[in-house]
């Protein structure tokens, strides 16, 4: 853009000079005139001009108006977890940067720090700089379920009854407040709690409920497997066991111990035998019972790593 430029400078004729002044930039520097120099650092904003006097010089000092909005810095598309059946608190950074005013009004709805409910919310921001100008963007918060309850299962002996006992279990989500839980005792569903009679025995397990409601259970070990799963899917699971109790026998002695049990379930041990003072090393599988080695011999069956 080109102003045209009056100047007087003392010495000179009184005659009017006009010089074509070039005022392409709001930091210039005014060419030589009649030998003298001067400069403008800045044009003044607004919506008049005015003048300016450099060294004799008088400047017509044009208007610069703030046109450009301000330019927002959004972070990406947000996902987080949530941390209760409302959702989550999220927070997050938004700023702009403008040519002229160094702090432009920035506002976000949803803002930062606002509780977000579960799914996707579009957060709508704005900045405004002093001129008025106006810049706008958006990005989305997601807020998920993608934790698993957390489940426990328990048998509990009854009155220290080595037969009766109490299955139960527990069942917390952050998310959802009635996640759904399934128990099965032997492959057997039950609810929560139930009282089981156990009766430890080789073969295949049975179970049976009574009139009462008890479930009587025979077999080699008592299991109860509990699965809890949220409103979002997610899924976890617990067991608790109660094994059978084994008589290991003693090889005709008087005292058995086991000392290890290898990774295909072979129990290791020693063994008084009758007549015999020193102890016999023995192994013990469901299918074939007790063997023996040499006196005082190492197990015959490695430890369990």
């Amino acid at each position: 853009m080109v102003r045209r430029h009056r100047q007087r400078v003392d010495g000179f004729d009184d005659d009017p000079v006009s010089d074509d002044l070039p005022f392409t930039n709001p930091t210039s520097v005014i060419p030589a005139v009649g030998g003298v120099h001067a400069s403008l650092s800045v044009f003044p904003t607004g919506p008049l001009g005015g003048s300016v006097a450099y060294d004799n010089i008088r400047v017509f000092v044009p208007s610069v108006a703030d046109v450009d909005p301000p330019i927002l810095a959004l972070p990406e598309d947000l996902v987080t977890d949530a941390t209760g059946p409302g959702g989550a608190t999220v927070t997050f950074d938004v700023s702009a940067n403008d040519n002229v005013d160094p702090n432009p009004e920035v506002t976000c709805t949803p803002p930062s720090g606002a509780l977000f409910g579960l799914g996707t919310t579009s957060v709508s921001c704005s900045a405004v700089d002093d001129a008025g100008n106006t810049s706008t963007g958006s990005f989305t918060v997601t807020v998920a379920d993608r934790t698993a309850p957390e489940v426990t299962a328990a048998l509990d002996r009854l009155d220290d009854d080595e037969r009766r006992f109490l299955a139960r279990w527990t069942c917390v989500d952050l998310v959802d407040t009635n996640p759904s839980a399934v128990g099965t005792i032997n492959g057997v569903s039950i609810a929560n709690p139930t009282e089981v009679h156990f009766k430890a025995r080789d073969g295949h397990p049975s179970a049976r409920f009574t009139d009462s409601g008890v479930l009587k259970v025979k077999g080699p070990s008592l299991q109860l497997n509990v699965t809890c799963i949220d409103a979002a899917g997610n899924a976890s699971s617990a067991l608790a066991v109660v094994p059978m109790a084994i008589d290991l026998g003693t090889l005709g002695g008087t005292f058995s111990q086991a000392i290890s049990v290898n990774a295909q379930g072979q129990v290791g041990g020693t063994s008084n035998t009758a007549g015999d003072a020193e102890q016999h090393a023995f192994s013990w599988t469901e299918q074939g019972g007790m063997s023996t080695s040499a006196p005082s011999a190492a197990p015959s069956v490695a430890p369990r790593p």
